[in-house]
């Protein structure tokens, strides 16, 4: 196998595996918002769960994006001057930096959900 060919089966693998997530992203959303729908209203859930879904939404509007532009790198085949496995490491960082960007949207929708929910409390017992 050619290095160029190698490169090429480590693009494809990489789609895969980012339409894989997304996929799996889609359908815990799914899950999530059949969850959100069967509440009833002013359940304090269901304004956790969509404030979930929200967070979520998001970040599956990013792997969406980064699908788009694995599609792109493919399609255009672009030559380049640095060796390969330079190139490899920074592509494998990136995704790593992907991948702890959905986390930090999921704290934060947490952060969310848990002050929205004490300030609820808080709200409550003063009536």
């Amino acid at each position: 196998m050619t290095t160029g060919e190698q490169v090429d089966a480590i693009e494809e693998s990489e789609f895969q595996r980012a339409s894989a997530e997304f996929m799996r992203r889609l359908e815990a959303i799914g899950a999530v918002e059949t969850r959100k729908a069967a509440l009833p209203p002013r359940d304090p859930d269901r304004t956790e769960l969509a404030h979930n879904v929200e967070a979520m939404t998001l970040e599956l509007l990013t792997w969406s994006r980064y699908q788009s532009r694995l599609a792109e790198t493919q399609e255009h085949d672009v030559e380049t001057t640095r060796a390969p496995q330079v190139v490899l490491e920074e592509w494998r960082a990136a995704v790593r930096r992907l991948e702890e960007s959905s986390v930090t949207t999921n704290e934060r929708a947490d952060e969310v959900a848990r002050l929205h929910a004490e300030y609820q409390r808080a709200v409550d017992q003063r009536e």
